[in-house]
């Protein structure tokens, strides 16, 4: 499905990862595309390959930090400004950490807090009103521990399920106005893996360093789910789970909170 170059979209996070697979969905759709991230080294080499790889389209890139909301304001102000319209708001910025609620670190939940949910209650504020007057989308991306809880990660799942409350109460503000999709995605392919966490889980169990922290899921192509999310907006999809195995875990734990513990339980091996 072709979509018309009238097209904006902006993607939070875009210069790397998921963020950035779903930039070239985009442009192979015909969105003209917006990336933010706070490297701008590593935005303008992006931006680079997105132009080289894709011909339709076009690509601007903003550095912020989206953790500031003065500058995540400016910035977006700016951005407007120059594209007169934003149809689509992608906000694939996030962090994950390895931590024990045996040895808190009161740092890392603050961390995740700014990073995770703060920063995307700064853009999807922001480009609310400018997303209702193009009868535009939001999508926000959690992950699968936004929606049952999972050992070693309790800084992080706490931060994205704000996000996914957050991401729910908008939807329900906002119906008729804005299409807002939840993403909740398992762990992600990354040429890192099993060894991004190393100096955060010494002293933890072995699977705190693996993707995941050790869920019993197979990681997801970027590629792969950019282009699932893309449809879910032509579709005006409220929300996504992968691996969809997980919902049955989900649905356990609002059905019976002991029943949900238990199933955790023996997925952990705890």
């Amino acid at each position: 499905m072709q979509i018309s170059n009238s097209k904006v979209a902006w993607v939070v996070g875009g210069s790397s990862g998921l963020g950035l697979a779903v930039a070239r969905a985009l442009l192979v759709e015909g969105y003209s595309v917006s990336l933010f991230a706070r490297d701008e080294t590593r935005l303008e080499a992006a931006a680079t390959d997105l132009r080289r790889e894709v011909s339709v389209g076009g690509v601007a890139t903003y550095a912020m930090d989206a953790t500031d909301v003065v500058r995540v304001s400016e910035v977006f102000e700016r951005a407007y400004a120059a594209s007169g319209r934003v149809d689509l708001l992608v906000n694939a910025l996030g962090q994950s950490c390895r931590s024990s609620v045996w040895q808190p670190d009161m740092g890392a939940y603050r961390r995740m807090m700014d990073v995770n949910y703060f920063s995307v209650v700064h853009t999807s504020l922001k480009a609310l009103p400018w997303l209702a007057d193009s009868g535009g989308s939001l999508v926000n991306i959690a992950t699968l521990a936004a929606k049952t809880a999972w050992p070693w990660i309790a800084p992080y799942g706490a931060s994205k399920a704000a996000l996914a409350n957050f991401t729910d109460n908008v939807r329900l503000e906002s119906a008729g106005k804005v299409h807002v999709l939840l993403v909740c995605p398992g762990p992600l392919q990354r040429d890192d893996a099993g060894q991004r966490y190393a100096d955060q889980a010494d002293g933890l169990s072995v699977a705190a360093n693996l993707p995941g922290a050790g869920a019993p899921v197979r990681a997801i192509c970027p590629q792969w789910l950019a282009q699932r999310i893309v449809m879910g907006v032509q579709r005006r999809r409220l929300q996504l789970i992968y691996p969809t195995k997980f919902r049955w875990l989900m649905l356990a734990n609002a059905v019976s909170s002991r029943l949900g513990f238990w199933l955790t339980g023996r997925l952990t091996n705890r």
